[in-house]
């Protein structure tokens, strides 16, 4: 059986024998977590899909946790037999969204973003049907950073990553947006004088590029030897040309949405999707928190976990203040960067 049919006989099972009650009882008594921090939908099918992807790699767990709150017999057999070992995977290992170092040279941590996380496997499941990745927050939120794994686990899909930042550089009017669809096209090795003569010619407004290029991409993501993943950044950027985000983007979600744009993943950084009526459905959107000292220390009770070298309480809390030093929180952006590389090297020493 593979891993991807047990995930959904896992659902199953729990659409058949179990009720909003029972799991969100199970996940309180047993994880103390909320049932809507993970798992959030508009019916059972719906909540049990998001609610394994959360605790994929963790279903043993969460099987016992909803017998011992559910004890019927023929809900605790279902689990024993979906999760007898499969054959073969004798150390599958850990999947590229697990990974807690996200660039060796110079070294960078990955910390937190849970939810990040699970949109990534469900962005990556076959025929998941999403189209887009939005992540929207404040200044120094970690957005940028969450590149890095976006790339990771883009890569261990098969798809092309393909990355531009739209915050400098760029022209602030309509000849602003002429570069960037410019840019987005050369990226992405399309035929750029094909583009100036069918988009660009005769310097048309904003508006027009925009939906001109919507529509001029679709046949030319077709000559794609494999999927694109193309991430925008800098998206909230007072500095990002006002064309892009006022027609560009909404255009080019609103032709995904409707799988005009085969094989482009978008990842918008900086960027609610949510607010284009016609992708929502067809979208994941994450509402970016700030790192927090609890984030730091959850990172690196999770490499001491994975460690071969156990650690005492002192020693873990005396990784945390390496980390963190005398940054005060909120942390700007250069604080987050230096967590985020002293992390990396903690990383590095712990982890084999």
């Amino acid at each position: 059986m593979q891993e991807g049919m047990r995930i959904r006989r896992f659902c199953e099972i729990i659409e058949r024998h179990c009720t909003l009650f029972i799991l969100e009882r199970a996940l309180k008594e047993h994880f103390d977590q909320q049932l809507a921090q993970v798992a959030i939908g508009n019916n059972l099918a719906e909540i049990a899909f998001r609610l394994v992807v959360a605790y994929e790699t963790r279903l043993a767990e969460l099987a016992a946790a909803i017998g011992e709150v559910q004890p019927n017999p023929e809900l605790r057999e279902a689990f024993a037999r979906l999760l007898e070992p499969l054959p073969g995977i004798k150390n599958p290992g850990r999947r590229v969204h697990e990974t807690l170092l996200v660039s060796a040279d110079p070294p960078e941590a990955f910390i937190d973003r849970t939810s990040l996380r699970q949109y990534l496997v469900e962005a990556s499941r076959e025929h998941a049907g999403y189209h887009a990745l939005s992540l929207h927050g404040s200044p120094a939120s970690g957005k940028t950073f969450s590149w890095q794994l976006i790339q990771a686990v883009a890569q261990e899909h098969e798809a092309r990553a393909a990355y531009l930042d739209l915050s400098e550089g760029y022209l602030p009017g309509d000849e602003g947006l002429h570069e960037v669809c410019e840019s987005i096209a050369m990226l992405l090795d399309l035929d750029v004088d094909g583009l100036r003569r069918q988009v660009l010619a005769d310097n048309p407004r904003a508006e027009k590029v925009a939906l001109k290029f919507a529509l001029w991409l679709e046949p030319a993501l077709r000559s794609m030897p494999r999927p694109v993943w193309l991430g925008l950044d800098g998206l909230s950027a007072p500095t990002t040309c006002a064309g892009v985000t006022g027609f560009l983007v909404p255009h080019l979600l609103k032709r995904a949405a409707a799988q005009a744009l085969p094989g482009l993943f978008l990842i918008l950084l900086g960027y609610d999707a949510r607010t284009i009526r016609q992708a929502r459905g067809r979208i994941l959107h994450e509402q970016v928190e700030g790192l927090s000292r609890a984030d730091v220390e959850g990172y690196v009770r999770e490499c001491v976990a994975r460690s071969a070298c156990a650690k005492t309480e002192a020693e873990t809390t005396a990784l945390v203040q390496r980390i963190v030093k005398d940054a005060q929180w909120p942390y700007d952006f250069e604080a987050m960067l230096a967590i985020s590389r002293e992390a990396g090297l903690v990383a590095k020493e712990l982890l084999p």
